[in-house]
């Protein structure tokens, strides 16, 4: 499983203007939305500079590759196995919460760039949409690293991770033999 750091090292050495949370939160929202997105338009919306002849580029490229089938295979796996890309546990609190805010600005961004409009959805859907506009506000301070802080962060990333799936029941198809409530 690719992590956090490698695809923000990645994107930084090549000198791309998203961080790994946003381009993961991006990513999310596309396959959310349309399970046929590809790699190719990933990386289009998110690397629109890019010169795939640039060896650092090529790197990139491998390791948004596998970013990709992992969440595609995440979202597609019966078993919730989905989690967004953020910072480990160990990295500063005001790091993760700041890859949380990039993460969520990210997926709104995506469901943009697929062309849904909130309007379309459900309630409960408008509404996780409502908190992540929310979350893009998020902050933290430096010196607050207790245990209630820590609680409270990892479950706004469940609640993300919940929504998230949430949203991709609501655009995948019945599979032959499920029923619609």
């Amino acid at each position: 499983m690719t992590d956090y750091r490698t695809l923000q090292t990645v994107l930084e050495r090549s000198q791309a203007e998203l961080g790994a949370a946003e381009a993961h939160g991006m990513l999310t929202a596309q396959l959310v939305v349309n399970g046929e997105t590809g790699l190719a338009d990933w990386v289009r919306v998110s690397l629109p500079q890019l010169d795939e002849a640039d060896v650092l580029v090529r790197e990139l490229l491998g390791v948004m590759r596998q970013v990709f089938q992992e969440t595609r295979a995440q979202l597609l796996d019966e078993d919730v196995s989905f989690s967004p890309l953020l910072p480990v546990d160990e990295a500063p609190m005001a790091q993760r919460v700041e890859a949380l805010a990039a993460w969520s600005q990210g997926f709104l961004t995506g469901l943009g760039l697929a062309g849904l409009s909130a309007a379309a959805l459900d309630q409960d859907s408008r509404g996780f949409l409502h908190d992540l506009e929310q979350f893009t506000r998020a902050g933290a301070d430096e010196a607050e690293e207790s245990e209630v802080e820590e609680a409270n962060y990892m479950e706004l990333c469940e609640y993300l991770r919940l929504g998230v799936l949430m949203m991709r029941d609501t655009f995948r198809p019945p599979t032959p033999g499920e029923t619609l409530h």
